[in-house]
């Protein structure tokens, strides 16, 4: 009569999607600023491809074994609940013999209810830790890669940076795409600096371990 709980699959967080959506979200308002003209020919917005960044300095391996990780420590955590409740349950039973009365019956039935709904109450916090978790890791890469975008940009005579994202941006002019400006500056600072060698998350652990 030992219940079996299933431990969720918080490795979903892990699709191929999850750096695009988190990396490289576009600006509603990208399309008309583009349309504005600086005087030079070109316009005053700069476009930059963070997915492109990620990859080529590896930040999306780093992040993929970054979750994978904190996903491992999440499920060893969701069965440490799931032993736990077993436990309890078994010793119930064991306390009521191999015959329990209708009243015991019901007490171990209640007990195996709210075991389920402890545990679905843990996997929801380990989805949300998991998604929280990638989240962070991919504000850490766009904080880290902003200063030197708007660097470069500035450089060129630009002065918005807008994220490619094919469902804003219809079209623009290869001129003001930074993105491998931008990796060749960062390729050429120290290690600590390069968000494919940095890490991230010995530097800022989040609240649950690891």
């Amino acid at each position: 009569m030992r219940p079996s709980y299933g431990l969720i699959a918080v490795g979903c967080m892990l699709l191929s999607g999850l750096v695009g959506c988190n990396l490289g979200e576009g600006d509603a308002t990208a399309t008309s600023a583009a349309s504005q003209s600086n005087g030079s020919g070109i316009g005053t917005v700069a476009v930059i491809d963070l997915n492109t960044v990620a990859r080529r300095l590896g930040f999306d391996k780093q992040l993929t074994a970054a979750v994978q990780q904190r996903e491992t420590s999440l499920n060893q955590q969701l069965a440490t609940v799931k032993t736990s409740y077993e436990k309890q349950i078994a010793e119930q039973q064991r306390r009521f013999g191999a015959a329990p009365a209708p009243q015991q019956a019901q007490v171990l039935a209640d007990m195996q209810k709210q075991a389920g709904v402890g545990l679905n109450q843990a996997r929801q916090k380990a989805k949300q830790d998991l998604a929280s978790h990638s989240t962070q890791l991919a504000e850490q890469f766009r904080d880290q890669v902003r200063p030197i975008a708007r660097e470069i940009a500035r450089e060129k005579g630009l002065s918005v940076i807008v994220t490619k994202n094919d469902s804003v941006l219809f079209d623009y002019d290869a001129a003001v795409d930074i993105t491998d400006a931008v990796i060749q500056r960062i390729q050429t600072q120290p290690p600590s600096l390069a968000p494919g060698t940095s890490d991230h998350t010995a530097q800022r652990p989040a609240a649950s371990p690891f």
